[in-house]
């Protein structure tokens, strides 16, 4: 399975997380060295999984011969890269995340 969630808030904001945004950006790295993108979304909702959704259990893609990414591409085996926007309601905050993964 594939789920991602980001549990971010900003730590000056009482009440609310303080947040705007976050991004994620999943791209697959080919033979040749470079990169096809796979996955894109931007969340507003403050549980902030990589597919969407308000709920803490974050919907998870079931990895197999017919996953797909939203969108319908195939997810194919493979090294993946993936970049984390957040975006602070306080402009002048921001973070960016980034890491790698294998899909087998």
């Amino acid at each position: 399975m594939l789920t991602l969630r980001v549990d971010v808030r900003d730590p000056d904001v009482s009440g609310d997380d303080g947040i705007e945004s976050v991004t994620f950006f999943i791209t697959r790295y080919e033979a040749d060295g470079s990169t096809t993108p796979v996955y894109e979304k931007v969340e507003l909702n403050r549980a902030y999984c990589l597919f969407g959704g308000d709920d803490e259990n974050c919907p998870a893609i079931e990895l197999g011969p017919a996953a797909t990414w939203p969108g319908g591409a195939a997810i194919t085996p493979g090294d993946y890269h993936v970049e984390i926007a957040i975006v602070a309601e306080n402009p002048a905050r921001f973070a960016f995340w980034n890491f790698d993964f294998v899909i087998e």
